[in-house]
């Protein structure tokens, strides 16, 4: 035993990893893998419980993150998805400890040791942005939340891998913090309009561009998560050769003209002076027909009040969900407060000029409309001279009725526009306010501070042009006698 006949009359003892248990035999049994070799006389046996076969005739313990529980194994088994086992030799499945609850794998076995088991991701999101994964965890520290908006897709994420799910965005790859971007539109189709605007998915891709550049070595910025066109906070801003109006960004190549702008505020001072001149020539109308003609009048007034306040609803009450129809149907509207710069930058673009120029052009009309009526009030003096006083008096009222009626129908346009620069919205992981009329201005700093002090002076203004007013009415009812002009 333990002896092979080499040679005729000869007999050897067996190499290593061979063996032979029986007398008169010409050749070795070799150990078969998973067989360990115990010596050159006794047969191989099978590798132990927690050991595999390494190699013919050699076993060894099996390495952390595997196990075998079976005898005469030529490997080991590893350790499930989300275990882990730092030692060696382990005999059992039951070795393999479960990583903490808010951890895992990220889908990996036989892990080695704790280091491994990362903060838990999860692809569930709920339908407010909420979802069950965490990020975080390295250094000893606790796992943290998916937060609201944000995408955990897979285990171990730091926050500077993180994106924003569709129709959230971030201000930066550092900050924890998620804004929804429907909270930066007004209107039934807010979601909708998020959704398409930041983090849209590509509908070739069918993936999130937020998801394909959201890393710094890509060139990461808060504007690559925006749709084509947009950028800025929460998207809202167009980026340059577009021009936005009302919610869309549109191309303009030319770019937005301040000057022209202007122009259209000039262009309307032509109408007014044609009319006033026309109304102060045509002095010749009876009693009968002025009273009539202030009844009319009177319910003009009344109607146009009523487009005023409507027009203005978007504006004022822009915390309710307007459906989309009832938003288009009073932009029109916004005219009848003399907007020209809101109504021809719908068509023109290079008329779209920014809030801040919208301010400038609409503070400046009363001046300019009130240069037309005085013109006209001279005009009228030139072309057809009054023939005595009473019509030189009567002449000169009104001209003063006309520019009065004129300040008080600006003046809920003017107002609204005055009090739009005080309005600042706020979004959560957004650390400043923006203009809510204006995205791109940031409110309390730089330029808004003094669109702000110049919004002051106009309001002030605009109720001292009020008071005026209600101290002429008071002594025209002292010196007018008939019941036709008092009403």
């Amino acid at each position: 035993a333990g002896m092979y006949g080499s040679e005729q009359g000869k007999c050897s003892e067996c190499p290593a990893g061979r063996y032979q248990d029986t007398k008169g035999k010409q050749q070795c049994i070799k150990c078969k893998l998973g067989e360990l070799f115990i010596n050159t006389k006794t047969p191989c046996s099978g590798c132990d419980l927690g050991m595999y076969g390494s190699e013919q005739g050699k076993c060894s313990e099996c390495p952390a993150g595997r196990y075998q529980d079976g005898k005469g194994a030529t490997n080991c088994n590893d350790c499930p998805v989300d275990t882990f086992l730092s030692e060696q030799g382990k005999a059992s499945k039951a070795d393999c400890r479960l990583c903490d609850k808010m951890r895992g794998t990220a889908g990996m076995t036989a892990v080695a040791s704790s280091d491994m088991c990362l903060c838990k991701g999860s692809t569930v999101y709920k339908p407010d942005g909420t979802s069950d994964g965490y990020y975080g965890g390295y250094n000893s520290e606790e796992c943290k939340e998916c937060e609201k908006g944000g995408r955990c897709d897979f285990d171990g994420a730091t926050v500077t891998n993180l994106t924003s799910q569709t129709g959230f965005w971030r201000s930066s790859l550092t900050s924890k913090d998620f804004s929804d971007c429907s909270k930066g539109y007004q209107g039934l189709n807010a979601a909708a309009l998020a959704a398409d605007r930041c983090c849209p998915i590509d509908p070739i891709t069918k993936i999130s561009i937020c998801f394909t550049n959201g890393t710094e070595e890509k060139g990461w910025n808060s504007d690559s998560q925006c749709q084509q066109n947009y950028r800025g906070t929460l998207c809202l801003e167009c980026v340059e050769g577009h021009v936005r109006v009302g919610d869309e960004c549109i191309v303009c190549p030319e770019g937005v003209s301040l000057d022209m702008a202007f122009m259209a505020g000039v262009l309307m001072v032509v109408p007014v002076f044609l009319g006033v001149l026309i109304n102060l020539l045509c002095e010749g109308k009876t009693e009968k027909a002025s009273s009539a003609g202030n009844k009319v009048f009177g319910q003009i007034k009344i109607m146009i009040t009523f487009v005023q306040i409507l027009s203005s609803m978007k504006t004022t009450y822009n915390g309710i969900p307007w459906p989309l129809a009832f938003m288009s149907f009073v932009v029109p509207l916004a005219v009848i407060n003399l907007d020209v710069v809101g109504l021809f930058g719908a068509n023109i673009c290079s008329m779209a000029v920014p809030f801040s120029g919208k301010f400038i052009v609409h503070m400046s009309l009363p001046p300019m409309l009130s240069f037309g009526i005085i013109a006209a009030y001279f005009a009228s003096k030139r072309l057809k001279p009054p023939k005595t006083k009473e019509l030189l008096s009567h002449r000169h009222a009104q001209t003063m009725k006309l520019l009065l009626g004129l300040i008080l129908f600006m003046y809920p346009g003017l107002a609204t526009r005055c009090f739009q620069m005080f309005k600042c919205s706020e979004f959560d992981g957004v650390d400043y306010q923006v203009l809510e009329a204006d995205p791109s201005m940031k409110c309390h700093v730089g330029d808004h501070n003094i669109f702000t002090a110049l919004s002051f002076v106009f309001i002030c203004i605009c109720e001292l042009k009020v008071v005026l007013y209600l101290y002429l009415c008071r002594c025209e009812l002292k010196v007018v006698s008939t019941p036709n002009a008092i009403y």
